[in-house]
């Protein structure tokens, strides 16, 4: 706990040396899970450690789940490998691996001690479509099908507040011919009025030009 403690906020070691180090417990495991990848929010993966690369770690027990929780913990160093320039991509990637697919989501919160929650509560509505396209694209039509269930509540608001949108820009557009359509209307009725006044005053002209006369 003390050396993931110390390891939280780091950005510069990227070598850890843990091989043989029998002393590691699989709580040990969890919390050095959790330091590279913490999937109990979006937020919190991506805040995760994206800087340390290699732990260096063996089989140290024999049971099962040791062994899969090694299996996350060498997986995301081997993402933080890949972008050891860019811990935004690493984090962005961390996401989309795990975070994007159900079953993965679901067995590191079961290794981290996490209550599962709601992806796709913590997802600004609009952005959900192009979320939805980003889980077909990566993991498949079936995982899509979970995201959808997941996501449907949220989803249809989206599309309400779309038809919101829409319906209210319709009304902007109608309220905005209608003010042009009066406008004319006046303009003309304004146009009428001067054109009598200046035939009013021709009148007056051709009469004082025969007074004069």
């Amino acid at each position: 706990g003390i050396l993931v403690d110390a390891l939280r906020n780091n950005t510069s070691l990227e070598y850890l040396n843990l091989e043989n180090n029998g002393g590691i417990t699989n709580n040990g495991l969890k919390l050095l899970l959790k330091l590279v990848n913490d999937v109990s929010s979006i937020n919190s993966t991506l805040q995760s450690n994206h800087t340390l690369q290699t732990s260096g770690l063996s089989a140290l027990n024999k049971d099962s789940a040791p062994n899969e929780i090694e299996k996350q913990i060498r997986h995301a160093l081997v993402i933080n490998q890949e972008n050891a320039d860019d811990s935004a991509a690493a984090g962005r990637e961390k996401v989309i691996s795990t975070q994007l697919n159900s079953l993965t989501r679901k067995e590191l919160c079961r290794q981290q001690g996490i209550d599962e929650c709601n992806l796709y509560s913590q997802i600004n509505d609009l952005h959900l479509p192009e979320v939805l396209s980003l889980v077909a694209r990566t993991h498949g039509h079936g995982e899509l099908f979970e995201a959808l269930v997941a996501s449907a509540a949220s989803l249809f608001s989206t599309v309400n507040r779309s038809q919101c949108q829409q319906q209210q820009c319709d009304e902007r557009e109608r309220y905005l011919v209608q003010q042009a359509a009066d406008h004319t209307d006046e303009a003309v009725h304004h146009a009428a009025i001067s054109a009598q006044h200046a035939a009013i005053a021709a009148q007056h002209a051709n009469r004082a030009e025969r007074m004069r006369a």
